[in-house]
């Protein structure tokens, strides 16, 4: 296989539980030309770091002739869809519109790939599933990303000082039902200062009516604001932290990625579908709303990993 194109919308965290399927091809086709067409904010994670050769926009306006019933197709498009040996599609397409248009294209062989995960199988292994029509083994580990020398530079000017001594939080998730109260964030950052600890808070722009909150308590004094940095340049500054404590999101897939010892507080979503993977992962849930999980149970769990930085 010389050259493939993966296709693949959705958040943060569906891009970082596809990356095992892309894993496992990069690493039977090394040389391959493999592109990944989706949001370039998230889909730079994976660009010229292991994964992705380029990375093309999927909101251009070429592409939307490609959503309509015999829509008028984008000529540049359409040669570019041509020129790749197969490509793989997460795109929701019930009617199998895009399909035809790729087809309309002259794309060669289109593998569709079901981005909605069913019964109890975690994400990453049901949207690997599409390994074996590729003579690929469909066993995958954790994701992994692969940040890159000149990430590391850029978190190196923004976040000279987050180290081995820093605990990150991220206060909010794609939805106000996983969100863990913001008082127990302010409750555990004040807990986690007096320890001698530096708190660095993650937000994105989902996040601002609960970074408001956090931010206006006067628990939040002396935390550190990280607030809408690159994706790229943030699993840098993740990786850098001792333990990070998020939900069900994608900045928990994002930190679990880079190996940082991730606490993922989870309400009524089934982590064994969609909990963060990785070396270090702790999944605390109570019951089915994330309120039930106390700032004392994640004390408890922090504890191995703050002794292990304060050393």
């Amino acid at each position: 296989m010389k050259s493939v194109l993966f296709i693949r919308g959705g958040a943060i965290g569906d891009f970082i539980l596809t990356l095992p399927a892309l894993h496992v091809f990069r690493e039977h086709h090394p040389d391959a030309r493999l592109e990944i067409m989706g949001y370039p904010h998230i889909i730079e994670l994976a660009h010229q770091r292991f994964y992705a050769t380029a990375i093309r926009s999927m909101d251009h306006r070429s592409v939307a002739g490609f959503f309509a019933v015999r829509g008028s197709l984008d000529p540049a498009l359409c040669a570019y869809f041509a020129s790749f040996e197969a490509i793989v599609s997460y795109l929701y397409d019930p009617d199998s519109i895009f399909f035809e248009n790729l087809k309309r294209a002259g794309a060669s062989r289109i593998i569709v790939a079901d981005g909605r995960p069913t019964g109890k199988v975690h994400a990453s292994e049901h949207l690997a599933s599409w390994l074996s029509g590729m003579d690929l083994p469909s066993r995958v580990e954790s994701p992994k990303l692969y940040p890159t020398t000149g990430d590391q530079e850029h978190a190196d000017r923004i976040f000279p000082h987050v180290q081995k001594t820093t605990v990150a939080l991220h206060l909010g998730s794609g939805s106000p039902a996983k969100n863990w109260p913001t008082a127990c964030f302010v409750e555990l950052a004040v807990w986690l200062r007096e320890r001698g600890l530096n708190v660095l808070v993650l937000g994105g722009p989902a996040d601002s009516d609960v970074e408001a909150q956090f931010w206006k308590d006067p628990g939040s004094t002396g935390c550190i604001r990280c607030h809408r940095v690159e994706l790229p340049v943030l699993a840098v500054v993740a990786q850098r932290c001792a333990v990070f404590i998020g939900h069900d999101s994608g900045i928990s897939h994002l930190c679990a990625a880079v190996g940082t010892p991730t606490i993922a507080i989870f309400g009524g979503t089934d982590p064994r579908v969609w909990g963060p993977r990785g070396k270090s992962v702790t999944i605390l849930q109570k019951g089915m709303g994330v309120s039930a999980v106390t700032v004392e149970d994640v004390k408890i769990t922090l504890e191995p990993h703050i002794a292990k930085a304060e050393k």
